[in-house]
């Protein structure tokens, strides 16, 4: 308790910190220190149907996310991003039932956060370079491919970024994405992967986007990949159309060099009732070598799991400025019980989060 009241108090100090920080800067024309962030409350419930460990999971996470950015030069801006995390106990079966501390651990974080209640990090750190119509950010970073389906990684922790180099600009018509990037993992991974690739969209229509991606991954061990699928090769395409104010719809398929279990797919729908309530219902098969592996979280992917099928509803209701309420609902089954690297678990997820932003 002690702990988590230090969360907030130090949340708190950090927002009038900011609008500290921008009231003295309200007359410049951009603040050479920026401070923003947010803290999330988020109650996660899960049932998985299948052995080892059917049963029901519980948990309650805190997290504070603090970014920060430095102007160096008219061009060159240093940022950081710091994270610090609690769990609450919840059920487990592992432990028949009885609630522990930490037993809902791995919570949105990476290994450095298995098994350890509190835990902070400064897990993202670079240099943003601006040249010409092009952004350059060099350090530990979070990436998205395409939709996500092959990679999102959206997660925290000291190894739960790669470092990356990102580019993001215009070729012609074309909105032009170029990185490579190594993953960060802890020590008792051998060595760390690799992956690199262009991303392309262009938009036919205001109301309608297209893009393609080319990405390349290798493992840095094969003690932890097979060799069969240690070396792979990433092609996708997607798609975005604004049917008006209110619906828009997306979609992305994606294809690996692997023998078998090579494809990925996702189809979805936004509405928005207003300014305040939006909901969203997507669906998807993501099988077992359709996307890029991490060894410390699994399949990074927009889908819960690889090797899994299923669908996401969500409900986003903005309850004020800078407070946010956010309901998930995921359904998935496996695909099959041979899988490299997915799950072979069945499971639905419940995941109510406030947030609140600063």
């Amino acid at each position: 308790m002690k702990k988590a009241l230090a969360v907030v108090l130090f949340a708190s100090v950090l927002f009038i910190s900011s609008n500290a920080i921008a009231a003295e800067d309200e007359d410049a024309d951009a603040p050479d220190l920026k401070i923003d962030g947010s803290l999330i409350l988020q109650y996660r419930h899960d049932n998985i149907y299948k052995e080892p460990l059917p049963g029901r999971y519980d948990g309650v996470q805190t997290l504070l996310t603090v970014n920060i950015r430095q102007k160096l030069t008219d061009h060159l801006d240093f940022y950081t991003r710091a994270t610090y995390e609690t769990l609450g106990g919840g059920l487990n079966p592992a432990t028949n039932g009885k609630v522990i501390d930490g037993a809902y651990t791995g919570y949105t974080g990476s290994q450095d956060y298995i098994d350890k209640r509190y835990n902070g990090a400064f897990d993202a750190v670079g240099f943003t370079l601006k040249a010409d119509e092009w952004t350059w950010t060099v350090g530990s970073q979070a990436l998205t491919i395409g939709q996500g389906l092959i990679y999102d990684n959206s997660n925290i922790g000291r190894h739960a970024l790669p470092y990356a180099v990102d580019g993001k600009g215009k070729i012609g018509v074309l909105d032009t994405e170029i990185f490579t990037a190594k993953t960060n993992y802890q020590s008792a991974i051998a060595a760390n992967d690799k992956f690199s690739g262009i991303v392309v969209g262009y938009d036919i229509t205001p109301k309608a986007n297209i893009g393609a991606f080319y990405t390349r991954w290798a493992a840095g061990s094969t003690a932890t990949y097979p060799d069969s699928v240690a070396r792979l090769n990433f092609i996708g395409v997607d798609a975005t159309y604004r049917l008006n104010k209110k619906v828009t719809f997306n979609g992305e398929i994606v294809r690996s060099n692997a023998s078998v279990s090579n494809n990925a797919y996702l189809g979805g729908v936004t509405y928005a009732f207003d300014k305040i309530d939006t909901v969203s219902l997507s669906a998807y098969r993501s099988e077992d070598l359709s996307d890029i592996n991490d060894a410390n979280l699994g399949g990074m992917t927009t889908a819960p799991d690889a090797n899994t099928k299923g669908y996401i509803f969500s409900w986003a209701h903005k309850m004020g400025e800078n407070i946010s309420l956010k309901i998930d609902y995921d359904r998935y089954t496996h695909l099959n019980e041979t899988a490299v690297t997915g799950t072979t678990n069945d499971r639905d997820r419940t995941t109510v989060g406030l947030t609140y932003t600063f």
